[in-house]
Order: structure tokens, then C-alpha cells, then sequence
């Protein structure tokens, strides 16, 4: 159903809602064999969620300033607070303070609305080019850790010293997101290059599977991002 809608929508000339990379290479194939043609709309030269659009691309950028300092992690566990779903949003870039982020247009109205804080700070925020920071390159902090095995759970629970009771309360809450998406169970095995969030802890990448320690646990470096 999702990628029926987005076809029809392309179809009619509008835009699709933001895609993961997952997402946007299927619609892509799709299109291509339904021989309707689009553009792609990428705020950022990395950016890892982009919409297809036919005319243009019906996103709004928005610049919000907070009074304090605040995170990557903390603008995540906003947006999942209001329960915005990520095809509404794409990529968050903050720096000093400032927040940028792009949302589909329809959304702007509940924005101005209810986005008034970032957790506790209080925030303003006006709308900006849509390509203010196109040259932005995505920070990230790389530390390594050592996990029992290359599930996500445990991954999970390497990340946040949490126990195993605990890591799976996270996963029944649908605090994991692995690759775009709400994952409820940990069993996944993971690879080089995953993107995966934890609700309240911030955004993750698998960058590199180092090797095995001498008590056969994985040695993982995790990228951050900030």
C-alpha cells in the first residue's frame, strides 16, 4: 500500500512522502518498469532520506532555535513524542543550537502549532531555503564496544549497559528503529554499514566489525551521530 500510494501520487504530479534509502531504491525499480518518470529531492549531499517528485517537491525546511543546548537524540525523541511518523521528516542536521529539518508541507500547520520545545527546552523556528546546508557532512563519534554477538539486542545492550530484561522492555516499547524501521524483536544479525536508532540513547552505525576478543566476543565500532 505504501509504495502503491507513492506511485499514485507521482502519478498524478505530486510527490511522495520522505523515503528511506530501503524505500526509495524499490519505488525507484517501480517507476522505471512503470515507465513514470521523476526527480529526486536530497537536502544534503548525504543525505539519507529523499522524496521523488514530478514538479517539485512540496517539502519545507525549517530552521529552529533553541534557547539551550540540545541533540540529535533529543529532537528523535521529540518527533517520536508526537508521534510524527518518519515518512513526515527527513534527515536532522543540528549545529550550535540550531536545528535544521526538512518535513513534508502538509505538516507545517501541526509544526507551528506543537513543536514549541525539544524535550524541555523551549525552541523557536522559522521556515528557510531548502538548501541552506546542502553541503553539510553528517558527525560522528566512533567508540568501540564489545558485544556477545552481532544480534541487534545485543548490540543493543553493549550500547546501553542495560540488562537483557531491559533491552527487551525497548524493543516491546518500540523504541528500536533498525533501518527505517520499528523493529519489536532483537534477533536480527547485524552487518557493516546498518543505521539503527535507540529512543533517548540517539542515532547509530554499525561502521566496522573489527574482529573477535580473546573471550569470543565481537569487537564493534559504533559510529554516533551528533
Amino acid at each position: 500500500m505504501f509504495f502503491a500510494s507513492g506511485i499514485e501520487r507521482l502519478g498524478r504530479g505530486e510527490s511522495t512522502h520522505f523515503l528511506d534509502p530501503r524505500q526509495s531504491t524499490i519505488l525507484s525499480q517501480m517507476c522505471k518498469k512503470k515507465r513514470i518518470s521523476y526527480h529526486v529531492f536530497r537536502p544534503l549531499k548525504e543525505a539519507e532520506k529523499v522524496v521523488l517528485y514530478y514538479d517539485e517537491p512540496r517539502v519545507v525546511c525549517i530552521k529552529v532555535i533553541a534557547k539551550e543546548t540540545v541533540t540529535h537524540s533529543q529532537v528523535l525523541g521529540t518527533l517520536f513524542s508526537h508521534q510524527i511518523e518518519p515518512e513526515m521528516y527527513g534527515d536532522i542536521v543540528v549545529m550550535d543550537n540550531v536545528v535544521y529539518l526538512w518535513i513534508l508541507r502538509s505538516c507545517f500547520s501541526y509544526f507551528e502549532q506543537y513543536f514549541t520545545h525539544i524535550g524541555k527546552v523551549p525552541i523557536q523556528f522559522v521556515e528557510c531555503p531548502l538548501d541552506i546546508v546542502a553541503d553539510y557532512k553528517p558527525v560522528k563519534i566512533k567508540k568501540t564496544y564489545l558485544s556477545s554477538s552481532l544480534r541487534l539486542d545485543a548490540v543493543v545492550a553493549a550500547i546501553t549497559g542495560l540488562s537483557r530484561k531491559k533491552v527487551f522492555e525497548l524493543f516491546d516499547q518500540q523504541y528500536i528503529v533498525y533501518q527505517y524501521q520499528e523493529i519489536d524483536r532483537g534477533i536480527i544479525e547485524m552487518k557493516e554499514g546498518d543505521v539503527f536508532s535507540i529512543r533517548k540513547y540517539g542515532k547509530y552505525q554499525l561502521h566496522a566489525i573489527v574482529g573477535k576478543s580473546k573471550k569470543g566476543k565481537y569487537i564493534l565500532e559504533i559510529a554516533k551521530y551528533q
